[in-house]
């Protein structure tokens, strides 16, 4: 007699997809759906496996993050094998624990939902606890040899994911003792933040030979080389700005693990942009620079391992300090992201730590900065009497600083109306107002004063517009006040309408984020 968990009733395909990027597929089934023991620990994979299958558009640059098994049951968990098939055919282990027992695997059982996740560290639980917990697990491969029968030992995050159908197939080494269920599962894609919006200097042409004049050999780390190689430009960031790439055009050197570079802001502070001699005494890597590098603390691969790439392929790579000691000669080892991005004067230095085997040059540099974000706008205007929507808008956020001028207008009034702009530091709100408009902001409330919007009456040329560091600045004790980097304001605007319900419209809503 076949062992089998008891009937349950499921609720997995009441469950949603979780998130945009979440595709959820139902059509439950039952596995194993041949009756013959016919596979072979590895070789031969056990026939009759549940196969699920979907159409998914997956996201660009997305990565396998997570896998969920909705109502999965099966007595003896380790003869179940899960493998996720992507759309060219190829076969990645999600779960095998079997390991060739030859059905004397563990006695507990699946009974739930289990979700196997690329970020999760949570092991399988030991044999022992009678039905195996609901959680958030870890892949696991157990003893599979990769490449074994067509499937591969591949790590989630890892598996190339392109559109097309994927595949759930659930495998049964011990067909003729067990069988089992699921109701449905789900793909999970984890996707990549759009590019932030990026602001560079000018191209600053250098044409610096590395080591330049005046070469002098140093000892790593308390004395530079000499002939330090420099070059400098203006750049005038964005106030909120932050630092995202220094970018060096045409940079060659026959040893790259000789150069170090530093850059040094406006106000004289110099920081480690890369640096990984550590002493070598001239023996570091010899592979090559010889094209356009950009470096930075964001996510970005570090250089290749020695010899794997000569030269060194351009692109983005991460900031590296080596062994630097910081502060060592005015030189910090600050992330690229958190240094001030400051107007005025950058220099970038080029140091040779082995000025008397290797040379190079580099043609130009650029600094580059990502922009803050702009207000964010949400929630629906309402429609007037005169049928005019009204456009809650403003070109930057404010700043603690004051370096950012906010200034707020709504657009598209009816004419000869008199209204306000308003505020609040406590959330979002979408709550009925009158037949068309939503209170868009949470309650408590801070008015900015009487407005009038001009134009002509009847036509939804009227406008309001206030000045937001200046009513700031004129009025202390504001709500809000004082304001922090970081901070939220969730701003409205009225204006009146007899005719309409509460004789008031109202327009959109922005969210404000205060820059430093």
């Amino acid at each position: 007699m076949k062992r089998v968990v008891g009937g349950v009733a499921l609720l997995a395909l009441a469950l949603a997809a979780q998130g945009q990027n979440c595709h959820l597929v139902g059509g439950a089934g039952t596995f194993p759906l041949s009756g013959s023991d016919d596979g072979l620990w590895p070789g031969v994979l056990p026939s009759g496996p549940l196969v699920m299958s979907q159409t998914v558009s997956a996201p660009a640059g997305a990565t396998v993050a997570r896998v969920r098994l909705l109502g999965l049951q099966h007595s003896w968990s380790t003869d179940v094998m899960v493998v996720l098939r992507d759309p060219a055919g190829t076969r990645h282990l999600l779960f095998q624990r079997d390991n060739g027992s030859n059905c004397g695997g563990c006695g507990d059982d699946f009974f739930g939902t289990y979700t196997i996740s690329a970020a999760s560290t949570l092991a399988w639980s030991a044999c022992g606890l009678g039905i195996l917990p609901q959680a958030d697990y870890a892949q696991e491969f157990g003893s599979w040899p990769s490449g074994s029968a067509g499937v591969l030992n591949t790590p989630m995050a890892q598996i190339p994911v392109t559109s097309g159908t994927w595949s759930l197939e659930l495998y049964d080494w011990c067909e003729l003792a067990d069988d089992g269920a699921l109701s449905a599962w789900e793909l999970c894609f984890d996707v990549p933040p759009p590019p932030p919006n990026e602001q560079c200097a000018p191209y600053q042409q250098a044409g610096e030979f590395i080591p330049g004049f005046g070469a002098t050999q140093g000892t790593f780390p308390t004395v530079l080389p000499g002939g330090v190689a420099s070059s400098s430009l203006q750049y005038w960031p964005s106030p909120g700005a932050e630092l995202s790439g220094v970018r060096l055009f045409g940079l060659q050197h026959d040893r790259r693990d000789d150069v170090m570079i530093v850059l040094e802001d406006p106000a004289g502070a110099q920081h480690l942009i890369f640096q990984r001699d550590d002493g070598a005494g001239c023996s570091g890597c010899a592979d090559d620079f010889f094209g356009d590098y950009t470096f930075t603390s964001r996510l970005a691969p570090t250089l290749p391992p020695c010899g794997s790439a000569n030269p060194l392929v351009s692109g983005t790579y991460a900031q590296e300090f080596g062994s630097w000691p910081p502060g060592l000669h005015g030189i910090d080892t600050t992330p690229l992201a958190l240094i001030p991005a400051l107007p005025g004067l950058w220099t970038l230095h080029v140091y040779d730590w082995c000025s008397s085997s290797g040379s190079g040059s580099f043609d130009g540099w650029q600094l580059c900065a990502n922009l803050p974000p702009p207000p964010t706008n949400y929630c629906t205007a309402g429609v007037s009497t005169a049928g005019c929507s009204a456009a809650l808008t403003s070109g930057a956020n404010p700043s603690v600083s004051g370096q950012t001028t906010p200034y707020l207008l709504a657009s598209m009034i009816e004419g000869q109306r008199s209204g306000l702009i308003f505020y609040s530091i406590t959330g979002r709100s979408q709550a009925p107002w009158n037949t068309s408009s939503f209170l868009c902001v949470k309650a408590p409330t801070q008015r900015t004063g009487a407005l009038n919007s001009g134009g002509n009456a009847g036509q939804c040329d009227g406008e309001f517009l206030l000045d937001w560091n200046d009513f700031q600045n004129t009025h202390p004790n504001a709500l809000g006040r004082p304001w922090s980097a970081g901070d939220k304001v969730f701003v409205q605007a009225w204006f009146r309408d007899p005719p309409a319900g509460k004789s008031t419209t109202l327009s959109n809503a922005l969210e404000l984020t205060y820059l430093p």
